[in-house]
């Protein structure tokens, strides 16, 4: 084999002059998404594997030892990053144990700031959306808790909610007319109250 191109999910590993078996390639990716993981900024999830420049594969008596030297390349560095992987593997179950490289990828200051900024905007938006579904499912279970009360119960546990939340629940979808009266009456007495003060 020449030159070929292996693509396994978001990863693309192009394989260079030399062949390689499966268990090499393997063990590149497994090694490549260790070193991703790296990264607080997100820099090193752009890395790729441009070409894989030798390997080696050495049975000791607990692990098998797998070398791989190759080179890395990102669309946010000049210049591609010659790297030296080795990763243990359990020879009995295939797994990775462990991965260790002999040196990082170092990215422009300014580039690692800038993602690091967009990831912490990023995660922020993830928190404030999950929030709101929060605060929705509970305003919709809160609905159909008040819709499955009965009369003076109902009545009672409405009483003792404040305006805001009534008007919330007034509003939702899920609510029941018969609720939706009886928050429109408490929300009217409230209301003259306060005219009555002034």
């Amino acid at each position: 084999m020449y030159g070929a191109s292996v693509f396994l999910g978001n990863l693309f590993l192009v394989i260079g002059i030399v062949s390689f078996d499966e268990q090499i390639n393997t063990a590149a990716i497994v090694a490549l998404e260790q070193l991703r993981h790296l990264s607080e900024s997100g820099v090193y999830e752009t890395l790729v594997i441009e070409r894989v420049v030798d390997a080696s594969v050495d049975l000791g008596t607990f692990f098998r030892k797998i070398t791989i030297k190759c080179e890395l390349s990102s669309n946010l560095l000049e210049e591609n990053h010659m790297i030296e992987f080795i990763a243990l593997q359990d020879p009995d179950t295939n797994e990775y144990r462990s991965v260790v490289m002999d040196s990082l990828p170092r990215f422009p200051e300014a580039i690692v700031e800038s993602s690091l900024v967009d990831r912490i905007v990023q995660k922020r938006k993830q928190r404030e959306k999950i929030l709101k579904n929060l605060e929705d499912n509970f305003l919709d279970d809160h609905c159909q808790f008040l819709n499955s009360l009965e009369g003076s119960l109902r009545t009672d546990e409405l009483q003792s909610t404040d305006s805001k939340v009534l008007l919330e629940v007034l509003g939702n979808k899920v609510t029941n007319k018969a609720t939706q009266e009886q928050i429109q009456v408490i929300l009217l007495s409230r209301l003259e109250k306060l005219e009555n003060r002034n």
